[in-house]
């Protein structure tokens, strides 16, 4: 497995929530704009990780998912926003984040 580092945004200091994903060229809509691996919490859908609240991703992403996980690359720092412009979805095979534009 190979995953590119993206070439159309960059992490910039954000005047609504820290850091933020800036876009450094035009990104269509339903364009994948970062694929990151994921990292396994090693936890039960029972347990708390309120030190990574906001920062876990249901794995995989569907109703009956196994467990929570977090990203490498900028896959933490996507979706704070009430009105996002990105979403992702589980690339099982792979075991990666796929994050694509919305709009």
């Amino acid at each position: 497995m190979r995953i590119f580092p993206p070439n159309k945004i960059f992490v910039s200091e954000s005047q609504i929530h820290g850091l933020g994903v800036f876009s450094n060229a035009f990104i269509k809509e339903g364009e994948i704009i970062e694929e990151c691996p994921i990292f396994d919490l090693k936890t039960k859908k029972t347990e708390d990780v309120k030190n990574l609240l906001g920062y876990s991703f249901y794995w995989p992403l569907e109703e009956n998912y196994e467990t929570l996980v977090t990203s490498w690359g900028w896959g933490n720092l996507y979706n704070h926003s009430d009105t996002p412009n990105a979403g992702w979805k589980s690339d099982m095979e792979k075991k990666i984040f796929v994050f694509f534009a919305l709009k």
